[in-house]
């Protein structure tokens, strides 16, 4: 009885070894390879990868535009933002764009920041690759007005896939600055938009990347709302431009009699900075994350977790 169990075992393996080498044959009897050939990604895929890497929630898109604002010397920025931001208008008073950028200011690797590779080591500015527009404009359908100072009129245009939809921008009146509406964030990356929390989680997410910009660039006003009717949920127009004038619009009165500056600077490293002793706050202020280490720059860049 031994020896007829294990005549039937040996004889499954045969047939399973002979059914396998069945499949990895083509009809002439050559043993198929199975390996995957190497193949290059068309562009769109791969810019589309690259637009994930830069913009991965609303507020990274909100980011990628208070920078650009902020590198065009404005002193105001408005954001806007509906649907837990899968619609966004940013829009500051700074330099504009030069009509004649219009049509590759959303291209990928376009800048004005840098012509060759030494230029780095002097690079002063948040952006200097060109991938934050262009990245945002493989997610979503971006429309920029613009207007450069001293111009009497702006220009306008619609931007998909890196490019600018119109043969021509055209001719608009608007005010000084840049005014950029991103609309329908995802619309192509459906996996990606289901990820997405509420709409109020989405919303808070970006109001906290306003006011650490708010609290680091105090000479810049910065006014956010949920949406066009909204009341702001932060404005600190009005304020005084230093950091102490900022952060109790952004925190709130009762923070301003605990805020204490500090100034320390060794030969190695600088730190500046207001903090505020725990001990001194209520159990349940609702900042409390804030002013525990986690709002910092570094260079006046945010220094993420």
């Amino acid at each position: 009885m031994q020896r007829k169990h294990s005549s039937t075992r040996m004889l499954h393996a045969v047939v399973a070894s002979l059914i396998c080498s069945c499949m990895s044959c083509n009809h002439t009897g050559r043993v198929m390879d199975t390996v995957e050939t190497i193949k290059k990604l068309p562009q769109d895929v791969v810019n589309k990868i690259a637009a994930g890497e830069v913009v991965q929630r609303p507020c990274h898109a909100v980011k990628e535009l208070i920078e650009n604002s902020l590198d065009a010397h404005a002193t105001q920025i408005t954001v806007i933002a509906k649907n837990g931001g899968t619609k966004l208008v940013v829009t500051d008073n700074g330099d504009g764009i030069r009509p004649e950028d219009m049509k590759r200011v959303c291209e990928r690797f376009t800048t004005s920041k840098l012509t060759k590779y030494e230029d780095l080591q002097h690079v002063a500015t948040f952006g200097f690759r060109g991938e934050a527009l262009a990245s945002i404009t493989y997610v979503a359908r971006v429309r920029i007005v613009t207007r450069r100072k001293g111009a009497s009129k702006g220009v306008s245009a619609s931007y998909l896939n890196g490019e600018m939809k119109e043969a021509a921008p055209n001719v608009t009146v608007c005010p000084e600055g840049t005014s950029v509406t991103v609309d329908d964030l995802f619309y192509n990356l459906p996996v990606r938009k289901a990820s997405l929390r509420s709409s109020g989680t989405e919303y808070s997410r970006i109001l906290e990347v306003v006011k650490r910009y708010a609290v680091n660039y105090p000479e810049t006003k910065f006014l956010c709302r949920k949406d066009f009717t909204a009341q702001p949920d932060l404005n600190t127009v009005g304020t005084e431009g230093t950091p102490q004038g900022v952060i109790p619009a952004v925190f709130g009165k009762e923070l301003d009699k605990h805020l204490h500056e500090i100034n320390l600077s060794t030969e190695d490293i600088t730190v500046k900075g207001n903090i505020v002793v725990q001990r001194c706050l209520p159990r349940d202020w609702k900042y409390m994350a804030w002013v525990d280490g986690d709002l910092l720059f570094h260079d006046g860049r945010v220094a993420e977790k």
